[in-house]
């Protein structure tokens, strides 16, 4: 493969158990913090040269609890849940530890188009050969929808994506995107309620 696109959905957060009413920024369950932890040695193999985070704390401390590392570990506003802007702005600003570098794209205002779009046109120009993102449902829906070559401005379905599951896609020596790993959650057993329904609508 010319290059690897890994996506990691963060784990339960506490606005899935009805912990806390806090919907755009929710910290992570204590069963989300297990399911993190159960990513580590699966994410290990991995071996990414650059990892993006959300800077959506359950995204960030989904990355914190895997224990992954890569050569640049990087903030991205672009992969923040696709809300529309008006969720974001007044929120302004949104704090984050000093674990990557700072965002340099301000992306919260965009669409989520617009955000996916330029997230994958730059990286699939980018000299990074493995790319590890630590994001949401649907910025991981739209993510594979993108690297796969659909239009977001018409997206009309949506990819499975659970709490801390793996989905990894590639571009072949010539372009063409395929789907490698689709919504993995071998990985995490007794932790994933399998029982709930559209489980990638519940944030």
């Amino acid at each position: 493969m010319k290059k690897i696109i890994y996506i990691v959905r963060h784990g339960e957060s506490q606005s899935q158990t009805g912990e806390t009413q806090e919907y755009l920024n929710p910290d992570l369950s204590e069963r989300g913090v297990a399911q993190a932890k159960r990513l580590e040695p699966l994410l290990r193999l991995c071996k990414p040269d650059l990892i993006c985070l959300s800077t959506m704390q359950r995204a960030w401390k989904t990355y914190q609890h895997a224990a992954v590392s890569a050569a640049k570990i990087q903030f991205d506003t672009r992969l923040v849940e696709c809300y529309p802007p008006e969720h974001y702005v007044p929120r302004l600003p949104i704090d984050v530890p000093d674990i990557a570098h700072a965002d340099v794209h301000d992306a919260y205002a965009w669409e989520a188009p617009q955000r996916i779009n330029a997230w994958w046109d730059e990286h699939r120009r980018s000299t990074y050969k493995k790319i590890m993102c630590f994001c949401h449902w649907n910025t991981a829906s739209h993510l594979i929808s993108a690297i796969m070559g659909n239009d977001l401005n018409n997206k009309k379905s949506y990819t499975p994506v659970d709490n801390a599951s793996l989905s990894v896609l590639g571009l072949d020596t010539n372009n063409v995107p395929c789907m490698l790993v689709g919504n993995y959650t071998e990985h995490l057993n007794d932790l994933l309620d399998t029982h709930q329904e559209a489980l990638g609508f519940l944030r």
